[in-house]
Formats: structure tokens, C-alpha cells, sequence
């Protein structure tokens, strides 16, 4: 029986994006594109409004009866004799060990699933609630309270406006300045929102629209002549906002200093009583930390995945140096073993629901021999997926992100962007290169596919000697057994005309 399981008690929007964010891509491509987000009353949706999204995908297609939730995942061990994944998981509430068999593993972890906190000296003595953006405590009360951010990236650009009105202050520490992109967060108006309530297709076709506005925005993260204009251009829109929007004492320390398209995390001081930044201490009653995600930590090491021949995941990434997969969803030595939004697979310009789509479509393809019971198992080739690596490599050098400080950086190698554009992972995913795989066949298809063959070959030859027989004349028939029909009182008479495949001298009469 097919199982989703998941560590948490429901299907949610983790963290403060449920409470506060919104989506920083349009709503329209933050979906499905089996299943229409109906939703027109924000052009970039808050996170209630996804989980609401999510929920109605769940009961469309019934999937609460394969979920299990509160179930943590501790390993998945690959049994070589038997073709199958073993896992061993645990329920959160009870503390109680399940063992469950698959023949193919997902692993939906994801790259962006631990928050990562700064290292900051004297952390650990603040005496005030430390959270993180993407762990956002549902009884977090932020009213009349003085509250420090640290960080200026997606979540600390959204949460500030968010609590604003309600803190008695809020004071932001960073090390490097942001770039802001001016967007207009509000409903769909006019025509487009009626076009989406109304016209069958009109939504596939914004979609489509939107789709390619974005990945003409992906070409500026290309370092040639053509990536350097668009930079330009886009660092010059985002430093007008900024001057027309702050005040200008900040102007300064709101110009970054690196190109556009690289991220970068903040770091600052902390004591018992709040932010200290040289000589003067911030009090502080909540520390926000807005610093982005642990994509190391994500990679696996929490548990142990364990394929052919013993091989763990992290034994593999080790001997590689950085966290890797063949089109970001494949491992060789793991077979049947499927990883969605894995290393190399995030994109900075677009929807990560469209790259985990094209994920799922990619492996799909993969695994109909598994399912059908033709093969027992599937896996890429290791000189395959070494040459992806080498090829993955030089996409990033072409990439302003690769030359990055980020979070996407593991040991001087970036293994969380992916260095094309989408409509490039959407091609590989579709037209899956075959030759890079390897099929493990099953003995019942191999035992069938010979019966096949015999049958075939028979078949044949039965067919070549038919042809052969047509061709020399008909001699199935003696006509010296044929009765004397005279006392019929009829008349055989010669025929004028013959079938096309026969010629009168094949035939005889009496």
C-alpha cells in the first residue's frame, strides 16, 4: 500500500509562513497544474491561503487514507535480495518503532527544511525568547515588546511589515545590504480577475504568460554581456525603490555591495539582556532570527538512507565533497530512490512547485517498468552521474550565485540553485535520457518475454512458409477425390476472372 508520512500533526504551511508570509511568486504558478488554484483574491497569496490550497488538492484526490501523520523518519535500508526499501519509523506521540516496506522511496525532505540560526557569540545567554522564521511558535505574542531581527532576506522583508504595528520597537541587524524589488501585493482586479472566475483556460493561460515573464528574469543570473544589462537594470529599479521608499540616512548601509542575484547572511553579537553592537547594547525582548536554512544538515544527516552494498548517502556525499544527485533526483547505489526538491533543484526566479512537479513526472516515467512488474528496480548509472556533476559545475560558473556567500554554498560549491532555467529541467524531466539508467528485469517479465519471443519466432516461420506455398501454387487439394456432380445437372464452367493473388495456371478444373 502506497504511505506519505510526515513528522508533523497535519499538512501545514511549516512555520511563519502560515502566519505571516506570503508567496513570493504569483499565486497562479504557485500551484499544481493538474489543479487550478481557484483563489483570486491575491496576486501573491499569504501562506493560510496555500495551506487552504493544499487541503483541497488532499481531498480531491483522497489522499488522507495513505497519510501518516506525527511519524518520523529514523532510516531506509535498501534489501538487495528482495528488491525493497526498509524503513524504520517512529510515532512522535507514542514513541513507538513501525517498520514498513516499499518498493519505491520519495524522499520529500527537501533542501530548505532546517532553520539555521547565526553564529553569534553568546547566543545561548539571551535571557528573551529566541524563534526562527521558519519554526514560528503559534503563541508568539510580539505586542509591546522590543523585538530585533536578524537578517534582511525573503522572510525578514515580509515579516517586519507584518508585526510592525503591534511591537513597542523593532531594530534589524545585518551584514550586507539587500536588494529590493518593488512587487505589488494585492487582489486581482479588472479583466484578469474576471477572466479567472469566468473563461475555461484563461488561467492556464496567465499561467503560461507568467511562466516565461519569469524565465526571461532567470537569464540575469547568467554572467555574460546579456546577464550583466539585465542585472543592471534590475539593481537600478531596485535602488530607485529603495531611495524613494527609505530615508536617506539609511541609504548607505541599504546599497549592497555584491551583484545581484547573491544572498548573504547576517551575523551581529548577542547578550543575556539583547543585541550588542559595539559600545551600545539593543534590548530585546524576542530575537527574530530570519537567517535562512541549514541545506548541509537537510542532506540526510539526521538519519541514514542505506543503499547498495551498504552505502549511505552520506558516505557517498562525502567521497563527492558536496551533496549531489543525477538531475537532482537520483543517487547511483540507491535504487528505486527518488528525491524531490533535492540538491541543485532550487530556483531563484520561479515557482518550486513547478520544479518539484517536473520532479515527479521525471521519476514517473522511471518507474512504470517497476510498477508493471517488468523490472525490479531502477537506478542511474555512476559514469551517468558523474558527468551530470562535471556538467553542473560549469553551470555554475556561469551563474552569479556560484561566486556567492549563501547558504546554497557547501565547501565552496553551490548545491542548492539550480543553473538553468526551469523550461531546462522541465526537458530533461519529459524526455528522461534513457541511456543513463540501468533496469534490474525481473525473472517473471524475463520468463514472459521469452514466451513472447518464441511465440513470435513461430509465428514468423508459420508466416514465411504460408508465403512460400502461396507463391508455388495451391496443392492442399487432390482432384481426384472430387465427386462426380453430373447427376446434379449442373455445369462447371471455367471462370473469366481470378482473385488478384492467383493466376490461372495455379488452378486446375474438371
Amino acid at each position: 500500500m502506497s504511505k506519505i508520512t510526515t513528522k508533523y500533526n497535519d499538512i501545514v504551511c511549516i512555520g511563519i509562513e502560515e502566519k505571516l508570509l506570503r508567496s513570493d511568486v504569483p499565486t497562479i504558478l504557485y500551484s499544481y497544474s493538474f489543479f487550478k488554484n481557484d483563489d483570486t483574491s491575491h496576486i501573491f497569496s499569504p501562506g493560510s491561503d496555500i495551506q487552504t490550497y493544499l487541503g483541497q488538492v488532499i481531498d480531491k484526490y483522497n489522499l488522507h487514507p495513505y497519510m501518516s501523520f506525527s511519524t518520523e523518519w529514523i532510516s531506509a535500508k535498501w534489501d538487495e535480495s528482495r528488491h525493497l526499501w526498509v524503513l524504520e519509523l517512529k510515532n512522535t506521540k507514542t514513541g513507538e518503532k513501525i517498520i514498513h516496506e516499499c518498493r519505491v522511496l520519495y524522499s520529500a525532505v527537501g533542501l530548505l527544511t532546517y532553520a539555521k540560526f547565526p553564529e553569534i557569540s553568546g547566543l545561548d545567554t539571551f535571557k528573551g525568547r529566541l524563534i526562527h522564521t521558519y519554526e514560528w511558535p503559534e503563541d508568539v505574542d510580539v505586542a509591546d515588546k522590543d523585538v530585533v531581527i536578524i537578517g534582511n532576506g525573503c522572510s525578514a522583508t515580509q515579516v517586519i511589515p507584518a508585526i510592525l504595528p503591534e511591537t513597542k520597537s523593532i531594530t534589524q541587524f545585518f551584514r550586507s545590504a539587500q536588494y529590493f524589488y518593488p512587487v505589488r501585493v494585492e487582489p486581482y482586479k479588472g479583466f484578469i480577475k474576471w477572466g479567472l472566475e469566468h473563461l475555461p483556460g484563461f488561467a492556464f493561460l496567465i499561467r503560461l504568460a507568467l511562466f516565461h515573464i519569469l524565465e526571461a528574469f532567470w537569464r540575469g543570473f547568467i554572467k555574460d554581456k546579456k546577464g550583466d544589462k539585465i542585472r543592471e537594470t534590475g539593481t537600478a529599479v531596485c535602488m530607485r525603490f529603495m531611495k524613494r521608499t527609505a530615508p536617506e540616512k539609511y541609504h548607505s548601509i541599504l546599497t549592497p555591495d555584491y551583484p545581484l542575484g547573491c544572498k548573504a547572511n547576517p551575523i551581529t553579537e548577542v547578550v543575556p539582556e539583547g543585541v550588542k553592537a559595539g559600545d551600545k547594547i539593543y534590548p530585546a525582548d524576542i530575537i527574530i532570527a530570519a537567517t535562512g536554512y541549514d541545506t548541509k544538515r537537510a542532506c540526510y544527516t539526521d538519519y541514514t538512507v542505506q543503499g547498495r552494498g551498504g552505502l549511505t548517502l552520506q558516505d557517498y556525499w562525502d567521497k563527492i565533497g558536496v551533496p549531489t544527485a543525477y538531475n537532482t533526483t537520483l543517487v547511483p547505489g540507491f535504487p528505486n530512490f527518488f528525491i524531490l526538491f533535492g540538491p541543485s533543484s532550487v530556483n531563484g526566479h520561479t515557482s518550486a512547485i513547478i520544479a518539484i512537479e517536473n520532479t515527479i513526472n521525471y521519476s514517473m516515467k522511471l518507474i512504470q517498468p517497476v510498477i508493471s512488474g517488468k523490472s525490479q528496480e531502477v537506478d542511474v548509472k555512476n559514469e551517468a552521474a558523474e558527468a551530470y556533476y562535471k556538467e553542473l559545475d560549469k553551470g555554475n560558473e556561469k551563474i552569479v550565485v556560484g561566486g556567492c556567500d549563501s547558504f546554497y554554498i557547501v565547501n565552496g560549491r553551490n548545491r542548492g540553485v539550480y543553473p538553468w532555467s526551469q523550461f531546462h529541467f522541465w526537458r530533461r524531466s519529459a524526455f528522461p535520457t534513457w541511456k543513463d539508467l540501468s533496469y534490474t528485469y525481473s525473472t517473471q517479465y524475463l520468463d514472459k518475454a521469452r514466451m513472447r519471443r518464441r511465440v513470435y519466432v513461430i509465428l514468423v516461420l508459420v508466416g514465411i512458409a504460408g508465403a512460400l506455398t502461396m507463391r508455388n501454387g495451391i496443392t492442399f487439394i487432390d482432384y481426384d477425390y472430387i465427386p462426380d456432380l453430373s447427376e446434379y445437372d449442373r455445369t462447371v464452367n471455367e471462370p473469366t476472372s481470378f482473385p488478384r493473388n492467383l493466376k490461372s495456371k495455379d488452378v486446375s478444373y474438371s
